[in-house]
């Protein structure tokens, strides 16, 4: 049985839309409450800015750290769904990095570096590639490939 489909993809863009404004717009306390209600808006995609942490690292760097620290310990949990794996790995490389990365993103820096390293045994090629990519870019990719040996 279906159950108003439109309606409900609708209402959807309409919550991942007033999502991405509270975001655009800096106002951390709608955007802890947003997420606290439907952790999976961590998942939107912008067309301009692409993720939420993205959409924050310019701009607002407590709500891009409060983002990224989410998408940190829902990797850490394992409960990023598989095809938000790559993004969520990629976002934590952009977002902890000095250059590409948010004021004051250095401990998120040593937090996400390992749980980076940790998808470097997943079984999907694609992740482990994310995440030597990741690792090479933002972080000493040498530590890793000598710890491999």
């Amino acid at each position: 049985m279906e159950m108003f489909p439109e309606r409900f993809a609708q209402s959807a863009t309409e919550e991942a839309r007033s999502f991405l404004d509270a975001i655009k717009a800096g106002d951390l306390e709608t955007v802890r409450q947003m997420i606290q209600s439907n952790g999976d808006l961590l998942f939107v995609i912008d067309d301009y800015y692409g993720s939420p942490v993205r959409a924050a690292t310019n701009k607002h760097a407590e709500i891009a750290d409060f983002l990224a620290r989410i998408e940190l310990q829902r990797l850490r949990e394992g409960s990023v769904p598989k095809n938000h794996l790559y993004g969520a790995i990629h976002d934590l490389g952009e977002a902890a990095h000095s250059e590409t990365g948010y004021r004051g993103c250095e401990s998120l820096r040593s937090e996400a570096e390992p749980v980076v390293a940790g998808f470097l045994a997943h079984d999907d090629e694609e992740i482990r590639y994310i995440a030597m990519s990741v690792l090479a870019t933002h972080w000493d990719m040498k530590h890793y490939a000598q710890n491999k040996k």
